[in-house]
């Protein structure tokens, strides 16, 4: 709302009926209009000679156009492209470009123009011409918006000032369809089952594409996925005014999982390893502990040296690597079955004194064992308790041995004792 003497432009909450924001503009505000999205906001300001454009998002004049003398009426054609100002001393219509926000045109009408209004189709631009004291109006101009000349004149009454509004009805507007869904899981291994929620709006037929050749016409489907591989589940939508599509990639891998034909023997160990993966996987990657590697499905690996293997199988079907790994899952013997020495600790660092409980764990049943800590001592215990006093990193040795032979196994740096 404009308040001439204020100098200002009030902003006024419709829900509330209250006055928000004040818009500081030019001197005598009076006539206003707005842009059809109501972004723009064109004020008349009679005393400045001047429109003051305001953003609506901001409540701030972004732009001041200069025009003709004494402006008072304001209109803006329909497609929001050219607004036309009523120049009441002027006698004349000024044209402004909102693009460029300068005027274009100037209109020649009757005495002392007041007030504008265009045609809902945006082709004509009606104004009042009142006169004034000494001579009084009695016509309206029509001017053609295409050649922004005045193509008629119409007689009115005296002093014609405001229009009433032009009555047409709003343009019917088509409702669209809008795809929308959610899926409860995005990705996982092999066989992967997902739910999916349709969240579509004005929709009277749907299609759902999962992405692996299969369909589905139901609201809110669950599908499972077997094979490894990203998925692009579409959902399209349609009414009788359009169609609407949206997309999720659904991301299955393969899970890897393998046995062997045997786990432990004497040297060398002939083993068959079977790949019981989920996904149905088309490449592999087999490491088997020893330097060795295969790509092959049911790879045949033979072990020459005593030890214990780990072995991992490596999937990569989507770009995302799964991978499996069986720690000390291969365990060979020489062939005169001497033991294959393995020993473990707790705790293997910590202050000083540091008491450490060692275990163990060879094979081939060693019948003997010598133990070295590392700092001067020894013990021939199965699975001795010793105490560091000082700190430092030792490494430990053991050596295991039965009738058959000895092994030794030696942990560089394996214990570490601070003194703080």
């Amino acid at each position: 709302m404009t308040n001439r003497y204020s100098n200002n432009v009030s902003v006024i909450d419709t829900a509330t009926n209250t006055v928000t924001e004040t818009v500081k503009v030019g001197l005598g505000p009076c006539g206003i209009t707005v842009n059809q999205e109501g972004t723009k906001l064109y004020v008349t300001n009679c005393e400045s000679n001047t429109i003051s454009v305001i953003d609506t998002s901001s409540n701030t004049v972004t732009a001041t156009v200069p025009v003709e003398k004494w402006p008072m009426g304001v209109t803006i054609i329909p497609d929001g492209t050219k607004v036309y100002v009523a120049n009441e001393r002027s006698n004349n219509v000024s044209v402004i470009d909102t693009a460029t926000k300068t005027v274009i045109g100037t209109v020649k009408v009757g005495r002392s123009p007041y007030g504008i209004a265009v045609t809902p189709d945006g082709t004509k631009v009606y104004v009042a011409n009142c006169g004034n004291d000494n001579n009084l109006g009695k016509t309206v101009s029509i001017i053609d918006t295409t050649t922004d000349k005045v193509t008629a004149t119409v007689k009115t009454g005296f002093s014609p000032i405001a229009f009433g509004q032009f009555m047409s009805p709003l343009p019917a507007q088509p409702v669209l369809p809008a795809a929308n869904f959610s899926s409860n899981i995005t990705s996982g291994y092999a066989p992967l089952s997902i739910q999916l929620t349709d969240f579509s709006k004005n929709v009277n037929e749907r299609n759902w594409n999962f992405g692996d050749g299969s369909n589905s016409t139901q609201q809110d489907p669950a599908h499972t996925y077997s094979r490894a591989g990203n998925y692009n589940v579409t959902l399209t939508v349609n009414n009788t005014n359009g169609t609407d599509s949206k997309f999720v990639t659904i991301t299955v891998l393969a899970q890897p999982i393998f046995s062997a034909s045997l786990t432990s023997g004497k040297t060398p160990l002939s083993v068959s390893f079977t790949d019981q993966s989920t996904g149905s996987p088309t490449s592999w990657n087999w490491t088997f502990g020893d330097g060795t590697y295969s790509t092959k499905e049911n790879p045949v690996h033979i072990y020459r040296k005593p030890g214990k293997y780990s072995v991992t199988l490596i999937l990569n079907e989507t770009g995302n690597k799964s991978t499996v790994t069986k720690s000390g899952y291969i365990t060979v013997s020489n062939g005169f079955e001497a033991p294959v020495t393995a020993f473990s600790a707790s705790p293997v660092s910590g202050k000083a004194p540091l008491t450490v409980s060692f275990t163990d764990q060879s094979t081939g049943s060693p019948t003997s064992r010598k133990w070295t800590f590392g700092d001067g001592t020894h013990s021939i215990g199965e699975n001795p308790v010793h105490t560091y006093n000082k700190p430092g990193r030792y490494n430990v040795t053991l050596t295991a041995s039965n009738a058959d032979g000895s092994n030794k196994l030696t942990k560089s740096s394996y214990i570490i004792v601070s003194n703080v």
